[in-house]
């Protein structure tokens, strides 16, 4: 049975692993809530009477993750913890390709989600 708790945006957090040691949690977001975040990343421009535009890719990838992403374990700057800021959650989305497949694949499949979750309690 589908639990329609899971299926609204904020309701399931899952941790998911990136690389070896570090792991983020993300936050379920709504096919809805997604392309609507996608949108408010189109660089418009009138041509021939109408506003289209392409998509400002980077924008959309920095508030995507901004927007599923609540914690992460497992990251450091040399010795000192690299906390989970804004700042940050961008950097990490443009340097970490691991990361930044994880980012836009999980968040929206419920299925992934709750895989991760399964897994992360097996080893807990």
């Amino acid at each position: 049975m589908l639990d329609i708790s899971k299926v609204e945006t904020g309701g399931t957090r899952v941790w998911v692993p990136i690389l070896e040691g570090f792991r983020a949690q993300f936050t379920h977001i709504a096919q809805d809530e997604y392309d609507a975040l996608r949108k408010s990343c189109q660089v418009l421009e009138e041509k021939d009477g109408k506003l289209e535009g392409p998509v400002d890719e980077t924008a959309f990838r920095h508030k995507l993750a901004m927007r599923v992403t609540t914690a992460w374990e497992g990251i450091g700057d040399g010795d000192a913890p690299y906390p989970c800021t804004p700042d940050n959650i961008k950097y990490i989305s443009d340097k970490v390709t691991e990361y930044r497949l994880a980012l836009f694949s999980k968040p929206l499949s419920l299925t992934l989600m709750l895989a991760a979750e399964r897994e992360e309690q097996k080893k807990s």
